[in-house]
């Protein structure tokens, strides 16, 4: 998929997932930095073949959990894939858009994060709500004159399948349509992400957070 930028996997154990990562494909995690005032940070491995990446994102234990984008986190029974991003390369239309439609906006947010070399990254974020797709509806990210992360990444394996799940395909269909956004969505009996990674020539199925619910919600 040519619009992703990210996806996400939530978890209260970033070790843990290392090791599965390093299990996998011999390449471990890189640390990315920490999240300020999201109560966040994370790991980072590219994706082999594509300038995109996987985020491992954890509760950040020197900041406060309570009203952050951490404090769900914490409480997730089971980590795995939470949410996940698109490139946008309009914000402010993506915005208008969204308000058009009678989704929630963010509006356009800045972010930034600390690398472990000392580095300001910055770049800007939109977030959905209030559209009753929970984490299947992305959220949007422009990285501005940033480099992207996974320019500098080590490539743990290739993203063979990239799809959403949900009982009812359509409503999210046009709604995502939209929004500019396509995406191969598959009907399932559950809401769900439903990401493949081909690490060494195998398949493997990357895990769902439990619950799977509303991932980065406003």
């Amino acid at each position: 998929m040519d619009q992703l930028d990210h996806i996400v996997w939530a978890t209260n154990d970033p070790s843990k997932v290392g090791d599965w990562v390093y299990a996998q494909s011999g390449v471990r995690p890189v640390h990315g930095g920490v999240h300020q005032g999201f109560g966040t940070r994370n790991d980072l491995v590219g994706i082999r073949g594509a300038d995109q990446y996987v985020e491992f994102i954890y509760p950040d234990p020197d900041q406060p959990h309570s009203g952050t984008l951490a404090e769900p986190i914490s409480k997730l029974r089971m980590g795995g894939l939470y949410h996940w991003a698109v490139r946008g390369r309009d914000l402010p239309e993506i915005h208008a858009q969204a308000e058009k439609l009678g989704i929630k906006s963010s509006g356009v947010l800045k972010a930034s994060r600390q690398t472990e070399t000392g580095a300001l990254l910055q770049w800007e974020l939109v977030f959905l709500g209030d559209h009753g797709f929970g984490a299947l509806m992305p959220f949007f990210i422009d990285w501005k004159d940033c480099p992207h992360p996974s320019s500098t990444l080590p490539d743990a394996g290739a993203l063979a399948h990239f799809a959403l799940q949900t009982p009812d395909p359509k409503p999210l269909e046009i709604a995502l349509k939209n929004l500019g956004v396509g995406v191969n969505i598959e009907h399932a009996k559950h809401s769900s992400i439903h990401v493949e990674m081909k690490f060494e020539g195998e398949r493997v199925r990357l895990p769902v957070a439990e619950p799977f619910t509303n991932g980065f919600v406003l």
